[in-house]
């Protein structure tokens, strides 16, 4: 995340779009309020052994930097949006108790973030796991304040998608193409492709806004420019008509 700043101050800036930073602390606050951000975002887990691996500090510790960075999020009026990793597997630890993942959530959600992401970060998850896991966390935090963040290791995220949406979960993390992955979570693939998740929300009658077609165009244009074949099936099957 060095370059944070240097990609802000590269990129045209567009009306109406929300540029985010992760911050996992003061210091990393600091340096993205001074590259123009409009929100931020801190990300801990609920396993100790990721949380040291990622951001090299236990989970109370992590929860101690983020109050500091809250409150200065708070005299600016800075949004600040919380990741919650490892919520349905560990690369470290194996399984994670949604007790925990619940714990990490409230700390976050009490400390003043708005929205709170809870990511499958190495894509084991399932259907069923996914709803056990949000009916534990909306003991402590209103569901409309829960995203999801599916990678699709085990080709399950479209299947875990559902399962949220179902159990009444609205808003979606995704990636374009498929991008993404983790240094710290060996042999987990990206997050779930933007496309496949747009292409199973249209079906189900869901209005998203965003252009399917244009989304596609997006991704090849991009995994060509990182010499890298677009992750999603959906982008596979629609080459024929760019």
């Amino acid at each position: 995340m060095a370059d944070n700043s240097v990609v802000l101050e590269s990129i045209k800036r567009q009306r109406g779009i929300v540029y985010t930073a992760l911050t996992p602390n003061l210091k990393g606050f600091k340096d993205a309020v001074l590259s123009g951000v409009n929100a931020v975002a801190i990300f801990g887990a609920a396993s100790e052994t990721f949380s040291k691996k990622n951001i090299n500090c236990s989970i109370s510790e992590s929860l101690q930097r983020f109050e500091e960075l809250m409150q200065a999020a708070k005299e600016i009026q800075m949004p600040v949006r919380g990741y919650v990793s490892c919520v349905l597997g560990c690369p470290y630890e194996r399984n994670i108790s949604p007790e925990k993942v619940a714990e990490v959530a409230k700390r976050m959600f009490e400390m003043g973030c708005y929205e709170i992401s809870l990511g499958d970060t190495i894509g084991v998850g399932t259907p069923g796991a996914m709803k056990h896991l949000i009916s534990k966390v909306t003991e402590c935090v209103p569901i409309e304040r829960l995203a999801v963040h599916c990678h699709d290791t085990y080709g399950q995220a479209l299947a875990n998608i559902l399962a949220a949406i179902q159990m009444g979960v609205a808003v979606i993390d995704s990636s374009t193409a498929g991008l993404g992955g983790c240094p710290y979570a060996k042999g987990a693939s990206g997050n779930v492709a933007t496309e496949d998740v747009l292409y199973m929300l249209h079906g189900l009658g869901i209005k998203t806004g965003v252009d399917l077609q244009k989304t596609v165009e997006a991704g090849y244009f991009i995994s060509k420019v990182l010499g890298r074949s677009t992750q999603s099936k959906v982008g596979q099957a629609m080459k024929s008509s760019l």
